[in-house]
This record gives C-alpha cells, sequence and structure tokens, in this order.
C-alpha cells in the first residue's frame, strides 16, 4: 500500500491543498501574559495537571511541551479531544500532536472530560458545561506558557471531533480559535445554522472521516436519538457559512481510495478553507499508515501532518 506522510511528497501529491497558500509567517506575532515564565515543566516532555474549574469541579488535562520551547517564544497551541469511552492519555497516543517531525513547534493539549465524554452528547451529564472548561483552561494556559492566541487550534476524535464542532460553533469560543479538524466525527449538535453561530466570517474546518465508518457513518442517519448529517453535507455546510464557492474541488487519490473535497472561499483570501478527506476502506479510526490503537492495518495516509499543515495555513485575526 503506497503510504503518504512524508512532508515533500503530501506536497507534490497534495499540492493543492497545501500550496494554495503559503503558511503565515507574521511580523509580530501575539503573546500571551506567560511568556517570559520559566515552564512548570521541561520541554520534550508530558505530563498532566488538574485545574479548578467555576463550577467548583476539578478537571484534569495532558501536555506536551515541545523540545523547542522558549519562555520569551510565542508557540502555537492545539487541544486533541479523546472520543467516547476513551481518555486523554489514549488521544495523546492516537493523535500523534507529540510528534515532532510532524509539530515541531505547537504545545499539545489533551483535555480530560467527565465520564469520558464531552458536550453535546445526548448521553452526556448536561450538567457539566465542557465549553466553560475550555475557556477557563485557555485563560490558565495562556497565563502559564507562552502562546500565540493567534495559533490556537482545535481537534478531536468521535464525540471529541463533535465537541471540535460544538466549540466552531460556539459565538464566545469559536473566536478563540483559528482552525478546527475533527476526525471521524460525532456531529451531534450544531449542524443547523440556528444552532451554529461562529464568529469567524470563514471557518477553516478541516474534517476526515473512514467510508467504512459503522460507528458514525459516513452516510448519517440516526445514531443515539440524533439524526446526524451526512459527512459530506456537514463539511459543506461549513463552506456555505463561509461564503465559499458551492461546488468543492474534488481530488481522487491512491487509486480512487481517498477522495479529497476542497472549497475555495473568496472571503479567505481563496484558500481552502474548508476541506474533507473521505477514506474507502476504513472505518472508525484516525487515519494513520502505520497501525494504532484505532486500526489494526493502517490506512493510505496520515491525518496528523495533514492536520498541521492546514493549521499553519490559518490564524486567528479576531485575536490580532
Amino acid at each position: 500500500m503506497l503510504a503518504l506522510h512524508i512532508k515533500p511528497f503530501l506536497a507534490t501529491i497534495l499540492g493543492l491543498s497545501l500550496t494554495a497558500s503559503a503558511a503565515p509567517t507574521p511580523s509580530s506575532p501575539g503573546s500571551s501574559v506567560g511568556c517570559g515564565k520559566n515552564p512548570p515543566l521541561d520541554p520534550g516532555s508530558s505530563t498532566s495537571y488538574t485545574l479548578a474549574t467555576p463550577d467548583g469541579r476539578t478537571r484534569r488535562y495532558t501536555i506536551h511541551l515541545p523540545s523547542s520551547y522558549k519562555p520569551a517564544t510565542p508557540a502555537p497551541l492545539i487541544l486533541s479531544f479523546h472520543g467516547n469511552t476513551k481518555t486523554a492519555a489514549n488521544q495523546e497516543q492516537l493523535s500523534g500532536f507529540d510528534n515532532e517531525e510532524w509539530n515541531p513547534d505547537g504545545i499539545a493539549i489533551y483535555p480530560q472530560g467527565v465520564n469520558n465524554a464531552w458536550q453535546g452528547a445526548p448521553y452526556a451529564d448536561a450538567s457539566i458545561s465542557d465549553k466553560a472548561f475550555i475557556t477557563a483552561l485557555l485563560d490558565h494556559l495562556e497565563a502559564r506558557y507562552c502562546i500565540d492566541p493567534r495559533r490556537i487550534y482545535a481537534s478531536g476524535k468521535s464525540l471529541g471531533g463533535g465537541f471540535t464542532n460544538v466549540l466552531a460553533c460556539s459565538p464566545s469560543l469559536s473566536q478563540r480559535f483559528a482552525a478546527f479538524a475533527p476526525v471521524s466525527g460525532a456531529f451531534y449538535t450544531g449542524n443547523a445554522d440556528d444552532d451554529c453561530h461562529p464568529k469567524h466570517t470563514v471557518t477553516p474546518v478541516m474534517e476526515f472521516h473512514g467510508l467504512a465508518d459503522k460507528t458514525i457513518p459516513y452516510a448519517g442517519g440516526e445514531h443515539k436519538g440524533v439524526d446526524l448529517p451526512s459527512v459530506l453535507d456537514w463539511t459543506a455546510r461549513w463552506a456555505a457559512r463561509g461564503g465559499c464557492h458551492a461546488q468543492p474541488v474534488v481530488e481522487t487519490l491512491f487509486d480512487g481510495n481517498v477522495k479529497h473535497y476542497s472549497w475555495t472561499c473568496p472571503a479567505a483570501n481563496g484558500t481552502l478553507a474548508v476541506q474533507h478527506y473521505a477514506i474507502a476502506g476504513l472505518g472508525h479510526a484516525w487515519p494513520s499508515v502505520a497501525a494504532n490503537s484505532d486500526n489494526s492495518k493502517g490506512t493510505y495516509l496520515d491525518a496528523t501532518p495533514l492536520i498541521m499543515d492546514f493549521f499553519n495555513q490559518h490564524v486567528n485575526e479576531l485575536a490580532a
């Protein structure tokens, strides 16, 4: 099986998605109040911490500080959310945002959901506001580390991908993120325009989904009492919200086994701000060339470096 995981090869095969706009290089990057403070862990290491939230709960998260971290240099921040019944530790291993070949400069954060779930799911505890948790977590991290507030990103698997959509639709929290990348997303909420109020004119979104996903089927349908949208329709709605061209560009890769959909968005300076990968033969899994805890066989591409390339193309002008 041909593998797609080396950056120069990515740029060649997927030139439209990766070279349509160069990664921004801000002349004067933003900085958080944590700049200049010595971090509580060594660069190149991971550890877990607790955080007291406004609702009186004690929440937990795992952080990986890159080897390149310097207290005076604002760094990107990536939040990666686990799926239902899974944990922050599982998501760290699965999503691989600690891999410094793919993410050499970004601080990776893996929050832990209460009862391993996230707000928006029909089975989540309705008394728990994970949006309030993430608000408090972002404030906490920006006070403790040197973070560029214009380069904060969210990703997640399954229910974690669904919660990524919750954040993207939130009028208060969407403005704190530059881009979103759900994987195998369980989109229980935020599917209708009257239930989704992003602050961005164009919200950069990239989604990955297996065509053989039996947990969150690609075609949508009833799941846990909710009528889920088809994944392609869900992505097209994000393109429509951003005033992107109605028809996507469709690239067929790996002998037709992967389709890459991308929408050009005039309000995003013509960049491909909305993208989607549909992967044949892949079930409810985080795409990886090597076998992982989701998929014992691997698949055609690695999602994480593609996500990082996408994130690196977008800065949050609302935070400037």
